[in-house]
């Protein structure tokens, strides 16, 4: 028998939007993973001013829903510190080296909450704690900001190759086209998506005017629309 990918736990997924600098950290972490190590974007281009401008989201997944995910030879998470903020996951094992989730999280050392994201840059794993104590570690990533009157532009798209298939993208989608229409009022939304990615969003219900490629950091692209206006956008799907 062959094994079933298993459905999003919808239930425990958390989507919400980053409410101040020490947060960038989550979306950081998933972006490091995502552009620099999966798809080999040089660290230097990957962060860019426009960031410190954009509306940043992040989905998450209670830690204990990760590892039910995956079998222990495919952790991402190796021993524990905590913030003010949240809970710091340190990675000091090479990635070559599969290792155990972590199943005592009591033995955390202390750091300041402005150490977060200098922690990621250098390896490290971050993530957050919930009202209730569940640890969130964060599974996807995406960025919106205006690019004229009326129209948002949506980029930074991205989810742990180890969560995919899971519709995890889908609902950032969805949770960013209602941050669009409802917090900033746009009609449309555009998006640069890299060639192999179209299919994604097509089914997101964006639109391809023009099917010509242009390259982006020497990765073949496309730019695609989606009209806000449109039914299955005034509700959260």
């Amino acid at each position: 028998m062959h094994p079933t990918t298993p459905s999003c736990p919808t239930d425990d997924l958390v989507i919400r939007s980053i409410a101040h600098l020490d947060e960038f950290a989550l979306c950081r972490q998933v972006r490091i993973q995502v552009f620099i190590e999966g798809q080999g974007f040089p660290l230097i281009i990957e962060r860019d001013p426009q960031d410190a401008t954009c509306h940043h989201m992040v989905a998450l997944l209670p830690l204990e829903t990760l590892a039910t995910l995956h079998p222990p030879s495919s952790s991402i998470f190796v021993s524990s510190a905590t913030t003010d903020t949240g809970t710091l996951l340190d990675d000091v094992t090479p990635k070559s080296t599969p290792v155990a989730f972590p199943t005592d999280l009591t033995d955390l050392a202390s750091l300041t909450p402005g150490t977060a994201a200098d922690f990621v840059y250098n390896g490290g794993r971050v993530t957050v704690t919930g009202e209730d104590g569940t640890v969130l570690v964060p599974v996807g990533t995406l960025r919106l900001y205006e690019y004229r009157p009326g129209v948002g532009k949506l980029g930074r798209v991205g989810v742990l190759p180890q969560c995919r298939g899971l519709r995890i993208g889908q609902r950032m989608m969805d949770a960013a086209h209602q941050v669009a229409t409802r917090q900033f009022g746009w009609q449309k939304i555009r998006l640069h998506a890299q060639y192999d990615k179209v299919e994604f969003y097509l089914r997101c219900g964006y639109e391809v005017p023009d099917p010509t490629q242009f390259m982006e950091e020497n990765f073949p692209h496309v730019a695609m629309f989606k009209d806000l206006a449109s039914p299955a956008d005034q509700g959260f799907i």
